[in-house]
Formats: structure tokens, sequence, C-alpha cells
């Protein structure tokens, strides 16, 4: 029995799928942990390490995902890619090794390459590789409780790392709109929608309060991207927005920043 655990892209590019339903005693670790080709960077490489106590066989596979509207990855089986892949760089990169014996303490260097046809669009496809460990045969483990016997069936972790191939020199489009703050229970949270027509957008929020000329920052949020030209952002505010006492008056300002140059590439703001 296989199950996947979905992640939001919230902090971080990198996804963790696991299989089965329990926490696994070893994990693989890429680095880096995301990776940028375009028409002058062509080559990249990824290492890879583990924490495996034996020697293990991983298998490497580019997969595409789709992004729902909150931000939520799925990805998209093979008979459905041909309509779900119209940013996917499945045929603009290769990739070598496939498949890997990883040693206890050894590593492993994975590079790649990227074919970038002249006949597509301008903007950023990508996909993500996923490794795969071997399952080295479900092993089944017997425990006695206060309450009876229970199961756990030994798990495996799979990393998928993203890769995105650029192509052209277009800045990004992007726009941040709907600003409104939300309240649930003892907690508050930021609300609004990033559009954007580049195929991928990635990079950093940061929302302050202006108040008496200065910036007060109530979030931030990095490493956030989107695959589709409209999706939901909604992050809890910090305890320095719950210290503001009364914020009647004060603006509420998110910015979506290039994670790179901190460029700001949209923004919006709202009247507390």
């Amino acid at each position: 029995m296989k199950s996947v655990f979905r992640l939001s892209v919230k902090n971080s590019s990198i996804l963790f799928f696991i299989f089965c339903c329990m926490s696994a005693r070893a994990s693989l670790q890429v680095f880096p942990v995301s990776v940028t080709l375009n028409e002058k960077v062509k080559t990249s490489q990824l290492n890879v390490s583990h924490s495996f106590t034996k020697e293990t066989w991983v298998n490497v596979e580019p997969v595409f995902f789709k992004m729902d509207v909150n931000g939520s990855l799925n990805e998209v089986k093979k008979e459905e890619l041909a309509k779900d892949s119209e940013w996917s760089a499945l045929r603009m990169v290769r990739f070598s090794p496939k498949r890997f014996l990883l040693k206890p303490g050894e590593s492993q260097v994975l590079r790649m390459r990227t074919f970038i046809s002249a006949k597509s669009k301008d903007g950023m496809y990508r996909i993500h590789l996923k490794f795969i460990p071997d399952e080295p045969g479900q092993k089944v483990l017997q425990k006695s409780t206060g309450t009876g016997t229970s199961y756990q069936l030994n798990a495996r972790i799979a990393v998928a790392v993203p890769v995105y191939v650029k192509k052209g020199n277009k800045a990004p489009v992007a726009q941040v709109k709907g600003l409104k703050v939300l309240k649930e229970k003892n907690k508050s949270f930021f609300n609004a929608v990033l559009e954007q027509n580049s195929g991928t957008i990635r990079g950093n929020l940061i929302a302050y309060v202006k108040k008496s000329e200065k910036k007060i920052i109530v979030a931030t949020v990095n490493g956030v991207a989107s695959y589709i030209p409209k999706r939901i952002l909604n992050f809890e505010l910090n305890e320095e927005f719950s210290n503001l006492g009364t914020s009647e008056g004060l603006d509420l300002v998110l910015e979506f920043q290039d994670a790179k140059t901190s460029q700001v590439l949209a923004q919006d703001s709202v009247k507390l």
C-alpha cells in the first residue's frame, strides 16, 4: 500500500513524499534544494547523500506536478501529461545517472544538462527529479501496547527537487491583489491572490505595517512559488502583529520580492 503526503509550497522548494504511513528511520539528502538552468547556464549538478546504515540503490525519475489554487502540488500521471504540460521541462533536461548505489558514508553526484528549443516560448519551465530509494522488502514490526498489539511498516522517503529552465530574459510579471486580514481563534492571517503569466514565479513574501514612519515586519515567508496564473496566499501573521495593540488606521503592506535581488515584483496594501 502506498500513500502520498502532499505539501503546500510555503517555506521550502523541496518536497517530501512519504510512502506507507509511518516515519522512516533513514532519509536521503539532496543539495542544492533547487536548480535553475537557462540559455547561458546549461549544466548543473546535485549531490546526493544519505543516513542509511546499509548500501541502498536509488532510482531517479523526472516527474511533473500541477498546482492547485491553494498551492498544493499533485503529480501528473504520465497518461495525463500531454494536457497538463504547457510549462513542462521534461524534454528540456537530461540527467545521469538514473540509478546508482549509495554505500554508508558515501555520496553520489548527479549531473544534468538542458536543451532549450528555439520554438519554445519565453518563460520558466519546470520538472522535479524524484530520488526514490529501493524498498528493502517491507518488514513488519510487531509490538505489544497497553491497549493491544500494533503493527508498523518500515517506510521509505522519496525526495523531489525542482529543476527550473528559463528561456528568454523577460522579467516575470506579477500582481498581488485583494489583500485582507483574516482571524481564526487567537491567530491572524493575511490572505491575497498572486497572479502571474510566466509559467513559474518564485520569490519571498514580506508583510509589514507602517507605524510612525517605521516598518514593522509582521510576516516573512521565503521560497514561495506559483505555477499557475492565480494562486491564493494565506499565511499566519507573527507576534509583532498581535503586539501592535490598536491597529485601526494603519496600513498593512504585502510585497512579493525576487529571491535573489530582493526587487519588489508585486505589492498590495490594505488599511486595517
